[in-house]
């Protein structure tokens, strides 16, 4: 005996051999039925294009997908190429400042400072020899 259920389109089996309903406590098997409805060739040509369409969809996201990997492989060499030539400019422009404050330096070191001293003297004994004052 077969019953069956509209609002959720499920069949219950119950043996036939039970004379009465089976208490709920015991096992119930329920399958769904699906009704075929006859095919017809237009709807089968239709669902072939669908399938060739969604398949040639798939290709395309796939092939878009090895392009945006590749061109995010492109970007990440870039932004490598930028940071070394920053960091390449980074250190010339340190070096230059190293360089100029060498400069500056000397100019203003002990050892320059003496030896104008030394020369300084060195002028003013001259010309006091020159006087005639020594």
């Amino acid at each position: 005996m077969l019953t069956g259920r509209a609002e959720t389109g499920a069949e219950l089996a119950v043996p036939e051999h039970a004379p009465e309903r089976a208490a709920p406590s015991e096992e119930v098997a329920v399958r769904h039925v699906v009704v075929a409805e006859p095919v017809e060739a237009p709807v089968v040509a239709d669902l072939l294009a669908l399938r060739a369409q969604a398949a040639a969809a798939t290709a395309e996201a796939e092939r878009l997908r090895d392009r945006v990997r590749v061109l995010e492989s492109w970007v990440e060499a870039a932004a490598r190429s930028r940071r070394l030539e920053y960091v390449q400019a980074q250190r010339l422009a340190m070096m230059k400042a190293v360089e100029r404050d060498e400069r500056f330096t000397f100019v203003l070191s002990l050892p320059l400072l003496l030896l104008a001293l030394y020369c300084g003297a060195l002028a003013v004994l001259v010309w006091l020899l020159l006087e005639g004052r020594l």
